[in-house]
C-alpha cells in the first residue's frame, strides 16, 4: 500500500517521478505495508520581477534575493532613462524560470568527483574582465586542469557526475571546452609541438 506521499523541488528527477522511498528497494516487507513516497514536482520554479527603472545595484540585489545570478550587464545613452538606471532587462519581467538551486550543490561536490580523475580547479569565478574584443556571455567561468585526455573523458562519463551534469545543462546555457598544454606554432620552448585541430 501507497503511505505518505511527499512532493519535493528536484533539479535532476522530472515532476512526476519518484525521487525515494521508504523502505527501500529490495527491502523485506509484510504484504499491506506502507510504502512512503518521495515524488519531485521539478525545479523551483521563480518569477522575475521588472528591474526596469531601478538602478543597477537595486537590480541586481532583486535578482540576488530570489536566488539567480546576474547575466551580461551593458550600458547605453538614453534621452528618456536617467544615468544609472535599467533600460530593460532579459528575460522579460514576470517570466517563469528555474531557480538555480543546483548551482550551490554543483559547487559543494564536483571538486571532489575533478579530484578522484587527477584534476583540479584553477578557478570557478564570476570576475570575468573583457580587456579586448567582445566580452562572453557567461556569469561563471570554471577553468579546470587534468593530467590527461583519459582523466577528462573518465571525469565527464563519470556516474557521479552524470546527475550534476544534466542539473548545468539543464539550468543554463553551458560549453565544455578542453585545450592541451602544446604550441601550435611550435616555437615556445618549454611547449610540446601542437599539431592542428
Amino acid at each position: 500500500a501507497v503511505g505518505s506521499v511527499t512532493l519535493v523541488y528536484s533539479d535532476t528527477v522530472p515532476a512526476g517521478d519518484i525521487i525515494s522511498q521508504n523502505p527501500a528497494a529490495s527491502a523485506l516487507i509484510l504484504p499491506g505495508s506502507a510504502v512512503d513516497l518521495v515524488v519531485s514536482k521539478g525545479p523551483a520554479t521563480v518569477t522575475l520581477p521588472n528591474v526596469v527603472g531601478m538602478t543597477q545595484a537595486n537590480a541586481e540585489s532583486a535578482i540576488i534575493a530570489i536566488n539567480l545570478q546576474v547575466g551580461g550587464v551593458s550600458t547605453a545613452y538614453s534621452n528618456t532613462v536617467p544615468a544609472g538606471k535599467v533600460m530593460s532587462q532579459n528575460p522579460a519581467a514576470n517570466t517563469v524560470i528555474a531557480q538555480e538551486t543546483s548551482i550551490p550543490e554543483y559547487a559543494a561536490n564536483v571538486h571532489e568527483i575533478v579530484a578522484r580523475h587527477g584534476g583540479r580547479y584553477l578557478s570557478r569565478s564570476g570576475n570575468i574582465t573583457t580587456i579586448e574584443g567582445e566580452g562572453l556571455d557567461t556569469t561563471v567561468l570554471a577553468l579546470l586542469e587534468f593530467p590527461s585526455m583519459v582523466a577528462v573523458q573518465a571525469f565527464y562519463n563519470d556516474p557521479a557526475y552524470a546527475e550534476y551534469r544534466q542539473a548545468r545543462q539543464d539550468g543554463s546555457i553551458s560549453r565544455f571546452h578542453v585545450i592541451d598544454d602544446t604550441d601550435i606554432a611550435g616555437t615556445i620552448p618549454y611547449l610540446p609541438k601542437g599539431t592542428g585541430g
